[in-house]
């Protein structure tokens, strides 16, 4: 019989259901009653679920990719500003570092599972520190998100992540919740408020739910005004767009293509 640790607690989880993932795999899904952590048991068909880094299905991504800038850039000039260095950990084809860039911002990518297709060249190098950390659809594809959080923090010398995952309230999601994703595979680990809010607070930091599928954990204290304005989309997109008009000379598009060119051609000679 299959059972599993939280990797939060340490405690034994309960098992809730089964499904079939990839078509083909039928796996058990455990629920931890005390964090509200939902996860698969072991997932040993990962090799296969990424097979395709970016799954085929996957239509929405420049969308989000956007929606993810927007809602980013508020956030930033409050608890970095327009000067920091960021890292977006999990960064894809790097398409979200590349915007951040292009408005101004010192942005990296890094994801171990895709190569960096829009920010070529611009990944973490030597002892990086970062102002902030950004982790958009990652919580859901990591199966020890305690271990993610210390060793990121830990590596980057950074106490904030901005993150998104889709969370769901008390009880387990009935088996045609879209967010399991079982086509895929690539899903592995679902939180609800309050997981996420003990992740923060073991890890000496503030959580702050920030919107649907939105979520900030920091070392920094949040105001009331800022936690309502960041959770207002049509405040927060109007401030987002302020900034971005603000800071269009500081746009790093040119910069990074002449460095680019530099680059090539050294290699060259």
């Amino acid at each position: 019989m299959k059972t599993k640790i939280c990797p939060i607690t340490g405690h034994q989880m309960d098992a809730v259901f089964s499904a079939k993932l990839l078509n083909k795999y039928d796996v058990q899904y455990f629920y931890c009653e005390e964090t509200g952590l939902l996860q698969t048991e072991e997932p040993y068909w990962l090799d296969e679920a990424y097979d395709q880094a970016i799954a085929a299905t996957d239509t929405g991504i420049l969308r989000r990719n956007l929606l993810h800038l927007l809602r980013s850039l508020p956030l930033l000039n409050a608890l970095t500003g327009e000067q920091s260095k960021l890292l977006d950990v999990g960064g894809g084809y790097g398409i979200l570092t590349r915007m951040l860039r292009d408005v101004g911002y010192d942005c990296y990518s890094y994801d171990k599972y895709c190569q960096n297709l829009f920010a070529d060249g611009f990944e973490p190098e030597g002892n990086f520190s970062a102002s902030a950390l950004f982790a958009f659809e990652v919580f859901e594809h990591i199966e020890d998100p305690m271990t993610f959080l210390q060793e990121n923090f830990s590596n980057y010398s950074c106490r904030t992540i901005i993150l998104s995952t889709q969370t769901f309230d008390n009880s387990v999601p009935d088996k045609d919740w879209w967010y399991y994703s079982f086509a895929t595979g690539q899903h592995i680990t679902f939180y609800q408020p309050k997981t996420l809010k003990i992740l923060a607070e073991k890890n000496g930091c503030f959580y702050y739910p920030l919107g649907k599928g939105f979520h900030l954990i920091t070392d920094q204290h949040l105001s009331k005004i800022n936690q309502v304005i960041f959770s207002n989309r049509v405040l927060n997109t109007l401030q987002a767009l302020y900034l971005i008009i603000k800071q269009r000379k500081l746009s790093k598009t040119q910069l990074d293509s002449n460095a680019m060119k530099e680059k090539i051609k050294s290699v060259e000679s």
